[in-house]
This record gives structure tokens, sequence and C-alpha cells, in this order.
């Protein structure tokens, strides 16, 4: 047995215990295939999970294409500042195109460090 639950993914976030994506999703796995081994195919719990596990791929696709948005942006906008002589440039100007909820996630995740 390997138990894996939202509140123990939730600490594991906040405290920044894993050290990239991957930790992540695999524990999201975890908790779905526990969920959908330990509980009736018409539960709540085994479609929750069978949708979880369905939408995954798209969400780890997404994280990683936005990751590489901040790398860009902060190495763009640093060699610009460097070569301008600016440092007031906003280096996510392109994620928030991609993104407008962007800036507000890291907000949100101080608001959940505090709950």
């Amino acid at each position: 047995r390997n138990p894996m639950d939202m509140g123990t993914i939730r600490m594991k976030v906040l405290n920044d215990d894993y050290s990239g994506l991957s930790g992540l999703v695999n524990d999201i796995k975890l908790l779905c295939n526990n969920a959908m081994t330990f509980n009736l195919p018409n539960s709540v719990y085994y479609k929750t999970a069978t949708d979880m596990l369905n939408c995954l791929d798209e969400v780890v696709e997404r994280a990683k294409s936005w990751e590489m948005s901040i790398k860009a942006a902060h190495s763009s906008s640093s060699r610009e500042a460097v070569r301008f002589g600016v440092s007031n440039a906003d280096p996510f100007e392109a994620l928030r195109s991609q993104w407008s909820g962007a800036a507000e996630v890291l907000d949100d995740y101080d608001r959940m460090k505090n709950l």
C-alpha cells in the first residue's frame, strides 16, 4: 500500500517539497490510482479520479509551456534590461498574453500558505 491524499499533496506544494513537476504528477497519479483501486466504478471518487487522469496530460503540457514562457521572459528581460539600461520592463508580458491570470497565481499561492 502506498497512501496519498489531497491534503498531503497540498502540504507538499506549500512546503516546496516537490523538486519538479514530475513529483507532483506522480503523487496525483498515485492518488487517482488508489481512488480507482479502493472505490467502486460508479462512486464519485472513482469517477473524479478518472476525470483527473484524463486531463492530467493536458495540464502537464500547459505547465511545461508556461514554465518555458517564464524562463524565456526572464532571460529576455534580463538581456534587454542590461542592453538598454532598463530595469522596470515587464518580463512576463508574453506570458500574460497567453495566460491572463498568471500574476494572480502567485498571490493565490501566498494566500494558500496562510490557510
